[in-house]
């Protein structure tokens, strides 16, 4: 994986998410102490603490966060003896918004990677582009024509007494020369 502002360390990235996770709740003590992790509210704010988690950190610590919340909710019900159906589907709420945020932010984070990638090749066929064209541009080319298809190979006719050549310059298009015929004879 390439450096961009999507990766920080293993290290604090599970650091960040067991501290959000582990807070969370005591925010929600704070709000409402029967129950803390609003699930019997109007709407159940800690289930937002694994989709910010999956959105900054991806899949693995977006799950640990919601079964981490998810794990205290179950204990808090089972203590408080609350029905276990609304916590279960809160929870089950928890793990399927984690898995969908921290998916996408895998595949935003491997679309950046491939696309970095690609720029820097890009990048590269540039630049040796640019040198071969600086080369070409301080450094005469030899007169070496370009070699032609076989069936457009040079050729020579006579046409009474003139000899025209039919080849090729240095950018391969056809060229056409005259001059006289020479004669082998010697006078």
């Amino acid at each position: 994986m390439l450096e961009h502002g999507f990766s920080i360390s293993a290290a604090r990235r599970w650091l960040e998410t067991l501290t959000i996770t582990m807070l969370s709740p005591w925010f929600g003590f704070w709000a409402n102490r029967s129950d803390p992790f609003l699930i019997h509210g109007d709407f159940p704010w800690l289930a937002l603490v694994p989709l910010v988690v999956g959105l900054q950190h991806g899949v693995a610590p977006a799950l640990a966060s919601a079964g981490l919340l998810g794990a205290r909710a179950y204990l808090q019900a089972v203590n408080q003896v609350e029905p276990i159906s609304v916590t279960l589907h809160w929870i089950i709420g928890c793990l399927v918004v984690a898995a969908a945020a921290g998916f996408f932010r895998d595949r935003a984070v491997r679309r950046y990677d491939l696309l970095q990638v690609r720029a820097f090749d890009l990048l590269e066929q540039v630049q040796r582009a640019r040198s071969v064209r600086h080369v070409f541009e301080h450094k005469p080319v030899e007169a070496e024509p370009a070699t032609p298809a076989a069936s457009e190979a040079p050729t020579t006719r006579t046409d009474s007494g003139n000899v025209t050549m039919i080849g090729f310059n240095r950018r391969g298009e056809r060229r056409a020369r005259r001059g006289e015929r020479r004669s082998t004879e010697r006078s």
